[in-house]
């Protein structure tokens, strides 16, 4: 894994690896977002850092997946992780995290979840906050806006996520509006189901019936091994 802190303006940033044998190198490609879902803010300063994970040669692994970029304050945890991986001196360090620090009681973006389970009713809606330890877990696994869509079916069809920028409440206000059909992601599903604060009917009616139904698009269908895996983990 070759880091680049994004630091310095007019001379050229720390670059540094992460060799695979380090204890932290699965941890760290774990939270690690998707390549190009996000980019570093044009500021002075501490921007973020950028990862480029290299493949080992073997002919199914991908030789490179290039500029994943962490902007400052994606994910502290993450960042002051990989900051400690670098041979950086006090003086730095306290500039980093002097930037990770300012921004702790700052308002953040947050996620508004909405579960398509009802017809003839209001669908639940819940917060998942930006300093929720699954966030950015949750917001890598997302699709892009627009990619695929829910079902018109009776019972449950999936979520819909809207992004909603720092103290706003508004749906109207949102910066993205995101759908998450039925059956696209088990794991992700999971993860927002169990981040709503629900009863044993309403996860029996989610989990319940698994069924494929018709209409629906065959990409986000459950397979057997699917439903399996779903059932498992709830």
């Amino acid at each position: 894994m070759n880091v680049t802190l994004c630091v310095f303006s007019g001379m050229r940033n720390p670059e540094y690896k992460i060799e695979s044998n380090d204890p932290d190198f699965e941890t760290i490609k774990a939270a690690l977002p998707k390549p190009g879902s996000l980019q570093l803010p044009s500021v002075l300063g501490y921007q973020g850092y950028l990862i480029n994970i290299i493949g080992t040669g073997k002919s199914n692994i991908s030789p490179c997946y290039s500029s994943i970029a962490i902007p400052c304050r994606f994910n502290p945890e993450l960042e002051k992780m990989l900051f400690n991986k670098g041979p950086f001196d006090d003086t730095l360090r306290k500039w980093v995290f002097g930037a990770l620090e300012s921004g702790r009681n700052r308002k953040m973006e947050y996620m508004k979840v909405l579960l398509c389970v009802f017809s003839g009713m209001p669908d639940p809606e819940y917060n998942i906050e930006s300093k929720d330890p699954d966030y950015n877990r949750i917001k890598s696994m997302l699709p892009e806006e627009g990619s695929v869509h829910l079902h018109s079916a009776l019972g449950y069809r999936g979520y819909m996520i809207f992004i909603m920028p720092p103290g706003k409440k508004k749906i109207k206000e949102r910066l993205s509006m995101i759908e998450v059909p039925r059956g696209y992601n088990p794991d992700l599903e999971n993860l927002l189901f169990n981040k709503g604060e629900f009863d044993e009917e309403l996860r029996n009616m989610v989990y319940g019936d698994q069924n494929p139904r018709s209409g629906q698009d065959p990409r986000s269908g459950f397979d057997q091994e699917s439903k399996r895996h779903l059932h498992r983990d709830i």
